[in-house]
């Protein structure tokens, strides 16, 4: 007797199960520690170790998820996925289900949201009224309390504000809006990729452990200016065009204007019209800004007024920032120990004198960003998604404050970008968790403390990959066609 020959799909199919059975196990590690961190607080005494030890039990599994899919991207292509869309979309969905109604501890920013949208509501404007105002004295209860820098007004921009005041005033309902319209972001890429077959590339954003902790948990308003971002950057693409050109050309810009009036990170949507220049496109995007800036014209340059002692004042896990810094320190004691002679030195002395380290460090940084904007303008022309995902990045290293949701902004192109050239920001939307153990530590001990582990373990690890991406020319990856040219 005979036996019947083998399938020839037979061992594709067992290595295919045996990736699932991987896959399945890595997911339920993900989705048990992001559920542990969100709600820390109720298990039990949040503490920096604590916290980067799920941090690294959530990211770990994340990095195997992403390997995984992208390494079965070939099953995908032969009928075979690893992971449907539909499942895909599910897990997205259980993910921010297990952490939307856990109360926000990792930020407080969201009870800046809902007490600014008391204040428009009860007639006076934010811009103008910081928390701890005289004029606000009967708004003030228990959510007052939880606002923190009361001294200083609003630095949200207007439309913003505009959600702030119309959204009820509860966390549940806000953070439950912002997972809503994370999901309907995730169904619109995973239905982008589809076209092809490479669905699973969504989950490098929908599965991303700190989208999901700084959006459903902490319902930061980030997650609406990349969403307006990338579906202006995506508008952009030349064969994404359906309608007329004008009117599309305008649709593109007044995307780019709302991403920016909800974060000013958002603009970057609108450096993609620039080069080549597209003066429709602009003009949509002026007018968005300025029939969202009208509701606040009045208020004039306080608009500007909390922006300002944000941009003055603040820093937080910089990478550029800290060594400009110290330059600025030795340069300054540098000037100042020349001798008054001979040949008037003392002249040169004085200029020691005037020099604030960490202001000085801030222009450089910011002028640092400019010549690398500069520099994108020039080899990403005519590529709307790689030229704003490096604006995005060097903004996030220029920067003196980098707060692990402002990293979350370079999640949403991962899925679009060569696995290769955007594996660095992916290393780093998992590095960077290791900065919520700041707001652990406020929690035991009440004071703001920075470990310098935080910012060895939140940069080196993807700076080394960056360094090592660019030396093999892996950056340049993402000067091919792209995979998805439809919108």
């Amino acid at each position: 007797m005979t036996s019947a020959p083998a399938s020839p799909r037979g061992p594709r199919a067992t290595s295919l199960a045996r990736e699932r059975r991987r896959f399945l196990a890595a997911a339920l590690l993900l989705a048990a520690s992001c559920t542990a961190l969100a709600w820390l607080p109720a298990l039990s005494t949040p503490s920096g170790k604590s916290v980067a030890l799920l941090a690294a039990l959530a990211g770990a599994p994340f990095l195997a998820l992403a390997t995984l899919a992208l390494r079965a991207l070939r099953h995908e292509r032969r009928g075979a996925p690893l992971l449907s869309p539909l499942a895909l979309v599910g897990g997205a969905l259980l993910l921010r289900a297990l952490v939307v109604a856990a109360p926000p501890w990792l930020s407080d920013d969201l009870w800046r949201y809902l007490f600014e949208g008391r204040v428009q509501r009860a007639g006076f404007s934010p811009y103008v009224h910081a928390p701890d105002d005289p004029a606000l004295a009967a708004l003030r209860d228990e959510l007052h309390g939880r606002v923190t820098y009361r001294d200083i007004p609003a630095v949200y921009p207007p439309a913003a504000q505009l959600l702030f005041r119309w959204l009820p005033e509860s966390a549940l309902a806000w953070k439950a809006f912002v997972a809503l319209l994370d999901l309907a972001f995730i169904a619109w890429m995973v239905r982008r990729l589809a076209r092809s077959g490479q669905a699973t590339r969504a989950l490098l954003y929908a599965w991303n452990p700190l989208v999901v902790l700084e959006g459903a948990a902490s319902g930061h308003l980030d997650l609406l200016g990349w969403c307006a971002a990338l579906l202006a950057l995506h508008a952009a693409e030349p064969a994404a065009r359906r309608i007329g050109a004008h009117l599309h050309e305008l649709a593109v810009g007044a995307l780019a204007g709302l991403a920016g009036m909800v974060k000013p990170q958002g603009f970057v949507a609108a450096l993609a019209l620039l080069r080549p220049l597209r003066p429709v496109a602009l003009l949509g995007t002026l007018l968005a800004a300025l029939l969202l800036w009208l509701p606040f014209a009045r208020d004039g340059s306080a608009l500007f007024a909390g922006t300002l002692r944000y941009a003055h004042d603040w820093e937080f896990n910089g990478l550029c920032y800290p060594p400009l810094v110290r330059l600025g320190e030795q340069l300054k004691e540098s000037l100042e120990a020349l001798p008054d002679q001979p040949l008037h030195l003392w002249r040169v002395r004085e200029i020691g004198y005037a020099i604030v380290p960490n202001q000085w460090a801030r222009k450089v940084a910011a002028l640092l960003f400019l010549a690398l904007v500069a520099l994108l303008l020039r080899r990403w022309r005519g590529r709307p998604l790689p030229l704003a995902f490096f604006a995005l990045a060097a903004f996030v290293a220029t920067t003196p404050v980098v707060h692990p949701w402002y990293v979350a902004w370079l999640a949403p192109f991962l899925p679009f970008l060569p696995a290769r050239c955007g594996r660095f920001a992916l290393l780093l939307t998992v590095t960077v968790l290791f900065a919520h153990a700041v707001p652990a530590e406020r929690l035991a001990s009440g004071q703001w403390r920075e470990p310098p582990w935080i910012a060895l373990l939140t940069w080196w690890p993807p700076c080394l990959l960056f360094a090592f991406d660019s030396w093999r020319g892996h950056l340049a990856a993402a000067a091919a066609p792209p995979a998805v040219t439809r919108a």
